[in-house]
C-alpha cells in the first residue's frame, strides 16, 4: 500500500499548473487566396496562420485565429491539457488499486450459519 501511495504522489507531482490548461487543437496553416497572379499559387501559401479549434458538442466547433505569441501559449496550454488527462487516468488507476488493496486487507465477515 505504501508503494501505491508513493506512486500516486509521484504521478500527482507531474500534473501541470491548472491555470495553464486549454482543451482544444492548435494548428498552423498556410492558405492560398485564389487570386490568379498571386505568389501563393506556386508556393506554400500565405502564412502561417495560427488557429485554435475547440469542439463544443455534437456538430459544434469554435475556431479562433491566434497571433504568433498567443499560438505558443495556446500550444503549451493544450499540451498541458493532454498531460493532465494522462495524469488523471494514472491517478484513477492507482486509486482503484488502493481500494482493491484495502478491500483485501479488511477481514471478511463470517456468515452466521444459525441465522438461517
Amino acid at each position: 500500500m505504501a508503494q501505491l501511495r508513493k506512486r500516486l504522489a509521484e504521478v500527482v507531482a507531474r500534473a501541470p499548473d491548472l491555470t495553464e490548461v486549454l482543451r482544444g487543437t492548435v494548428r498552423q496553416r498556410y492558405v492560398r487566396c485564389g487570386k490568379a497572379g498571386c505568389h501563393c499559387r506556386d508556393s506554400e501559401g500565405h502564412g502561417p496562420v495560427f488557429y485554435l479549434s475547440v469542439s463544443l458538442g455534437v456538430g459544434r466547433t469554435e475556431q479562433a485565429t491566434l497571433t504568433p505569441e498567443t499560438y505558443e501559449i495556446a500550444r503549451r496550454y493544450a499540451h498541458n491539457y493532454a498531460t493532465l488527462r494522462e495524469v488523471l487516468e494514472e491517478v484513477s488507476s492507482i486509486n482503484r488499486e488502493i481500494l482493491q488493496e484495502q478491500r483485501r486487507a479488511r477481514p471478511r465477515k463470517r456468515r452466521d450459519s444459525d441465522s438461517r
